[in-house]
Formats: structure tokens, C-alpha cells, sequence
């Protein structure tokens, strides 16, 4: 588990690197494209390991040791490294799909602990999940806003 949080760390550092380095290199020649791609497909990958590596693990815990405080650690990782991503999503203008049943996931968890979810954990899914309904998909028509009161219809 220790190693795939530390890949997923080093993704990050990497990726953070990158973009914090963007505006002074698109200003002079240099091109950033490729490896700022190349980066966030590096994080995106090391993010799934680690996710796939917590859920497994978590599995086992809910299952045999819910009270056990390896377990409360692991599912607040799971919930804080989603929490992350769905960030990083944002900020990206993602597909957020996926990042909603991420955080919709490590939410089902702590209800199976019996327990409220972690208060950033909640306010992201609310976050992504308010950008989903406002922001319009590709090829879609705008919804049109309803008259104010008062105002005469057709």
C-alpha cells in the first residue's frame, strides 16, 4: 500500500512541478505540451494503482476488522486522495464521471463504518457534482432561462 501512495505522491510532485513552471515556459520557446501530457498521464495512472490498491484493501477491512484503526486510515487516505483528484479534475475541466463515483465510493465506505463522511469529502462530491449539472456537455443546447416573474410569455 506504502508503495503505491509513494508513486502517486511522486506523480503529483511531478505534475505540480510542471504546471507551476507553465507560464514562465510558454513564454519563452520552450513547449511544455508533451510532457505536461505526458505528466498527467503519469499522475492519472499512479492515481487508478493506488486507488485500485486502497480498495482492496479496504474490502478486506470493512469486512474483517471494521474497527480497527488501519482501517479508519486507510478509508480516510482513500477519501482524502479522491478528494485530490477531484481537484485536479476541476482545475483540468476532466470528464468528471469518474470522479464523482470515486467520491461517491469512499462516501459508501464510511457508511459502512457506520460513520459520517469526512466534511471535505462531502463538500467535493457536492462541488463536482453542482459543476456536472451546470457545466454543458459537447453538442449540447444551452437550457434557456426561465422568464422572471411577471414577465409575459408567448
Amino acid at each position: 500500500m506504502t508503495a503505491a501512495r509513494a508513486r502517486l505522491a511522486s506523480a503529483r510532485e511531478r505534475l505540480d512541478r510542471i504546471q507551476a513552471d507553465l507560464p514562465a515556459r510558454t513564454q519563452g520557446s520552450q513547449t511544455i505540451g508533451p510532457e505536461l501530457r505526458e505528466a498527467r498521464a503519469a499522475f492519472d495512472a499512479a492515481y487508478s494503482g493506488n486507488q485500485k490498491t486502497l480498495a482492496g484493501f479496504l474490502s478486506t477491512a470493512l469486512n474483517e476488522a471494521p474497527d480497527r484503526p488501519e482501517t479508519r486510515q486507510a478509508l480516510d487516505a482513500f477519501a482524502a486522495d479522491a478528494v485530490a483528484n477531484a481537484r485536479l479534475s476541476l482545475e483540468r475541466g476532466a470528464d468528471l464521471g469518474q470522479t464523482i463515483e470515486a467520491l461517491a465510493r469512499a462516501e459508501r465506505a464510511y457508511g459502512v463504518l457506520g460513520l459520517p463522511a469526512a466534511v471535505d469529502l462531502a463538500a467535493a462530491l457536492r462541488e463536482v457534482r453542482r459543476t456536472v449539472s451546470v457545466r454543458p456537455t459537447a453538442g449540447s443546447t444551452p437550457i434557456p432561462s426561465r422568464p422572471a416573474s411577471g414577465a409575459k410569455r408567448r
